[in-house]
């Protein structure tokens, strides 16, 4: 079939069916179509048959209700110039392989063998269809600058997708992915895995592999994403670039090799859930909100540029810092133990607004690590700090007025350390409705402390187990109690030495609400229990 005009060759056309049972050669010089199958009509290629696409450097083919028995392009032409193949509701048993410029799919279509296709032009093209054959190799290549799309196909065998060009991007929507799929980026291009709207399904292993500057991303624009409990995650050679994952459902194994990576690899998490332990020593991570950590959480993070970390860690979270660049952990809450550790010498790790429902170890081997940097962080469980042999002070909250630790619940918290720090703490808030807060070990309140439910029985206990524990460090310092009875302050039970004394090297005034204005630091040495009791105001008169 010849077409050397800008006019159609309509075969197969409307009802009836056709069929082809030998050799068909399609050949078009000018802006024209061939089409297969239109208004209706149905084809058959017989196994003894072919179809090939002949010289074809403009126009269309378009093949519709097309069955294919026979083989398809048998001399495996390259298609050029703006050749454009459209395929609906074709069935393929034959393999199919082809280069071309563009291809656009509508539905119903069918890959029962083999597929290999690179698409080379720079006008967007589309794949839509199911992949049967379970045995098939299927790979799909984009070499040109037009975006690809790959929308509503059932993949079920092996899939390689691979980007080749700067330019433009590959783009997956609402795909059933039973078998394992391989995603390569080698380019400076995206490749969108479950954009926008539906939801993409992995059933089996995805291996993510990029060496360029380019980005692998599931979830963006709205689209969802689950692995399920038989599949795998994996982030393979990625010396650069960015991985992100966006709303994102892992119930499979994440990391399953424990992949180290390298080089600039950012791994970027917004809005994900993750069932299975997350496992990742990266050069750099970056949190949006939404993230559940339902199971083990284990970073080390090595890179020299700025990562974020936030979500809910339902299980034991540990967090390390051995790279240069700056980490903030903002806005987490940890309903398991927490182990937060700095071990880079250059750079801080700095946590804000975070809650910390059970036990919280902060270890810093070097460098800076600053808990309650901004905001409030609360703590209901014990506190850890390791601060090393450095002697250099371990500071909590930022400054004066930024970053407050407020302990609250109501058990026994402990607070003890090791190494030779100094551990002040800028602003401290207890809100505790009962039980007891035991001190360990010395520290200093630098700012201030406020007493928020302290007057209610059972009284408050807070104890002191070091001999030596210095509480205030750079007066003027004000420890608030907020709406007190007038009938209750607070008191050194064992030596009834009461805090706001109205003489003495202790002075102070009272205010109501009950504040004191100490202006000196000072020890409270040997004092075990310090017990919070009503006394009349009388007593102070």
């Amino acid at each position: 079939m010849f077409n050397y005009a800008d006019s159609p060759v309509d075969l197969a056309y409307e009802g009836g069916t056709t069929t082809f049972s030998n050799q068909v050669l399609l050949v078009n010089t000018q802006n024209g179509t061939i089409n297969i199958g239109l208004g209706g009509g149905t084809a058959t290629l017989q196994n003894s048959a072919s179809l090939q696409i002949g010289a074809f450097g403009t126009g269309t083919v378009s093949l519709n209700n097309l069955t294919v028995n026979g083989i398809y392009n048998p001399s495996v032409t390259t298609l050029t110039g703006t050749t454009h193949l459209h395929l609906t509701n074709c069935t393929f048993n034959s393999p199919f392989n082809q280069i071309l410029p563009r291809i656009t799919c509508g539905t119903g279509n069918q890959f029962n063998e083999a597929f290999f296709i690179d698409v080379t032009g720079d006008l967007p093209s589309s794949i839509s269809g199911a992949f049967n054959y379970s045995f098939a190799l299927r790979n799909i290549v984009r070499s040109g600058t037009g975006t690809l799309t790959l929308e509503s196909n059932n993949f079920q065998s092996y899939l390689a997708v691979t980007n080749n060009n700067n330019s433009g991007s590959i783009v997956g929507k609402g795909n059933e992915v039973y078998s394992r799929v391989d995603v390569f980026n080698y380019a400076d291009s995206p490749v969108d895995l479950a954009y926008e709207g539906g939801t993409t399904t992995f059933s089996n292993q995805v291996l993510l592999v990029n060496t360029q500057n380019g980005t692998i991303s599931i979830g963006l624009g709205g689209g969802t994403a689950t692995l399920q409990n038989s599949a795998s995650l994996q982030i393979g050679a990625f010396g650069t670039g960015t991985v992100s994952f966006n709303n994102l459902t892992v119930n499979g194994i994440y990391n399953p090799s424990v992949t180290t990576l390298t080089g600039t690899t950012h791994l970027h998490l917004t809005n994900c859930t993750f069932n299975s332990p997350f496992y990742q020593i990266l050069p750099r991570i970056t949190c949006g909100t939404g993230n559940q950590f339902n199971n083990l959480f284990l970073v080390d993070v090595t890179g020299d540029q700025p990562s974020s970390i936030s979500g809910n860690f339902n299980l034991l979270a540990t967090i390390i810092r051995n790279g240069d660049g700056n980490l903030s952990i903002a806005g987490g809450n940890f309903i398991g133990n927490a182990l937060i550790e700095n071990e880079s010498s250059a750079g801080s790790l700095q946590l804000s607004d975070n809650t910390f429902n059970q036990s919280v170890t902060f270890t810093q081997t070097n460098g800076t690590l600053q808990p309650c940097a901004s905001g409030t962080s609360i703590f209901r469980g014990h506190i850890i700090f390791n601060t090393g042999t450095s002697g250099s002070d371990f500071v909590v909250g930022s400054s004066p007025s930024q970053g407050v630790m407020r302990l609250e619940g109501g058990t026994n918290q402990n607070i003890s350390a090791t190494g030779n720090s100094n551990i002040i703490i800028h602003r401290m808030e207890l809100d505790k409705s009962a039980g007891a807060m035991n001190v360990n070990t010395p520290l200093a309140i630098a700012t201030s402390i406020t007493f928020t439910q302290v007057l209610c029985a059972p009284p408050i206990l807070i104890l002191f187990a070091s001999s030596m524990v210095l509480l205030l460090l750079e007066p003027p310092l004000s420890a608030t109690l907020k709406d007190p009875p007038e009938s209750w302050v607070m008191m050194l039970s064992l030596f009834q030495l009461v805090m706001v004394a109205r003489s003495g090297p202790y002075r102070s005034r009272l205010h109501h609400p009950l504040q004191m204005n100490l202006r000196l630091a000072f020890f409270v040495p040997f004092i075990h229990l310090v017990e919070l009791q009503p006394i009349p105001l009388h007593y102070l008169q």
